[in-house]
């Protein structure tokens, strides 16, 4: 959930205007993973902007100061929804444990999976039991408040009530409050901002690890394994180069061991990899 809030030099101060709540949701239709805002959707206000009349903040003439542009404020609250079927296959190709590690590290403090029952689950890659448990270690062993659900539309409506609570909770009075400061009834108080850290430097083994994470199938236990033989892109560049014909390059690296049960990577990551390392200019 997210807030236009200004910066001042004593704190974050909240503008004392009426709330204008709009969602935030994931926009896949077009090909591509931009976000769009839609204030009719009943989903959970992930992103809440506090806007202005135009009418009641009209622009100042040109040559005088300029008021400062909103910005957008996080909350501590995000949501990740998944159907048993997207929790199978995330699941089966290592995904899963990916996005629960970078839920854990992205600093909101209340994460949440919503976890939409919807349709059969007999029909499944994994069985039942499977499922289950991952829901189970997801709360007990991982530490995520994990809310059930049976269908899209109870789904709708626990976002709808979740909206509604986090609106009650971090609603800013007709005056204007700065962080940490109680709310007129003293019971609850706006959390401290998120701390930015700065990026650290990193070694190119590390952004090697990144860049291989980013091949769908690649997990990171994949990964790791690949740099147990190859530690950097230019090693790998120079083992395929020694490579006698395109075929030996698809192979490469299908034999290599991952994981605790030393599963194969397989010929299809295999062949995934040589194809990005191997092709000159954009891929096909």
């Amino acid at each position: 959930m997210l807030d236009l809030y200004h910066h001042r030099r004593e704190g974050w101060l909240f503008s004392p205007s009426t709330p204008s709540y709009k969602n935030v949701l994931p926009d896949q239709g077009a090909g591509g993973h931009c976000w769009r805002r839609e204030p009719e959707t009943v989903a959970l206000c992930l992103v809440a902007l506090r806007a202005l009349p135009e009418a009641a903040c009209p622009l100042p003439p040109p040559g005088q100061l300029q008021p400062p542009a909103p910005r957008e404020l996080a909350l501590g609250y995000v949501v990740e929804r998944k159907r048993m079927a997207d929790l199978c296959s995330s699941i089966i190709d290592g995904r899963f444990r990916e996005q629960k590690f970078r839920l854990h590290q992205c600093g909101l403090q209340h994460p949440i999976y919503l976890v939409e029952d919807s349709g059969t689950i007999q029909h499944l890659s994994l069985p039942e039991s499977t499922l289950q448990q991952a829901v189970i270690n997801t709360q007990v062993v991982d530490g995520f408040f994990v809310k059930r659900t049976r269908d899209v539309r109870e789904s709708a409506a626990y976002l709808t009530v979740m909206t509604r609570h986090l609106d009650r909770l971090f609603g800013v009075s007709s005056r204007e409050r700065s962080w940490g400061e109680p709310r007129e009834s003293g019971t609850e108080t706006l959390p401290p901002p998120i701390s930015v850290i700065p990026p650290q430097a990193q070694t190119v083994r590390e952004v090697f690890a990144r860049q291989l994470m980013q091949v769908s199938g690649v997990s990171g236990d994949k990964a790791a394994a690949i740099l147990e033989r190859y530690s950097t892109p230019a090693s790998l560049l120079a083992a395929y180069a020694a490579c006698l014909s395109p075929q030996d390059k698809e192979m490469l690296l299908s034999n290599t061991k991952c994981g605790k049960l030393q599963r194969n990577l397989g010929p299809t990551l295999s062949k995934t990899l040589a194809q990005l390392y191997c092709t000159p200019g954009p891929l096909p």
